[in-house]
């Protein structure tokens, strides 16, 4: 089985540091979160990885091939786990990288982001694709809000929730798919877009709902945050 990780985007909005390096090479601690990303999958036994870079490829390359053994031209050894990284171009979109590594697809196989730290249960994400039968089955969770949210009743403030998490679902990666999903996958396609428009009119999407963490970290606040979440030992995806 197979692990794509969507690696390949400009992260613009992490400017300060990816103006220099990929953004899921950006430190968690002293390791890039692609790594972290890595150390979550060995939990489950998922060992073969394919990294879809594109911004600044040759810098994941390069820190792999500096601190891991090369194993033959763009694989590397980390742990018991086999990274490939594949060049899937600067300006792909999400659907058009997976689709470019479609060749080294040979059985079901996870898909996620990489700059999205959770402690989804994977078993369980694969067991829903299972029983519902679907090319695809996303991960959905509570998105947390970006503000603090004030109750007030007669001009007085009754209570006060600092970043509460939302009733809404939103995809947060770590989907879970069949080699039936490239039946409905094209080249130029944004996989969140077009690509899950064809599965969803086509009936084979499906969902696990996940009621623990995840955390994307989307600009520099939140790099911020992770990484006294990370210090203060409270790593929810360690």
């Amino acid at each position: 089985m197979n692990i794509v990780i969507l690696a390949g985007g400009y992260g613009t909005r992490l400017h300060e540091k990816t103006n220099k390096i990929p953004k899921p090479m950006v430190n968690i601690g002293r390791k890039p979160i692609l790594l972290h990303i890595v150390d979550y999958f060995l939990k489950f036994n998922c060992e073969n990885f394919i990294v879809c870079s594109g911004y600044k490829s040759s810098y994941i390359s390069a820190y792999l091939e500096k601190n891991y053994k090369k194993l033959n031209r763009n694989t590397y050894s980390y742990k018991s786990a086999e990274i490939k990284v594949i060049n899937t171009g600067v300006k792909t979109n999400t659907g058009g990288r997976i689709h470019a590594i479609k060749e080294y697809l040979d059985d079901d196989f996870f898909i996620t982001y990489g700059d999205g730290l959770s402690n989804v249960n994977l078993d369980l994400v694969k067991k829903v694709n299972k029983k519902s039968e679907t090319a695809l089955t996303i991960s959905v969770g509570h998105p947390t809000s970006r503000f603090g949210e004030i109750n007030i009743k007669n001009n007085k403030v009754t209570d006060f929730q600092e970043k509460p998490k939302l009733k809404g679902w939103i995809n947060i990666g770590y989907m879970y798919g069949n080699l039936n999903l490239l039946d409905y996958l094209e080249k130029d396609d944004i996989f969140e877009v077009d690509t899950m428009s064809r599965l969803l009119k086509a009936s084979q999407l499906s969902a696990y709902k996940h009621n623990g963490e995840f955390f994307p970290v989307d600009n520099m606040r939140d790099l911020r945050e992770i990484n006294q979440i990370y210090r203060d030992k409270k790593a929810f995806w360690v």
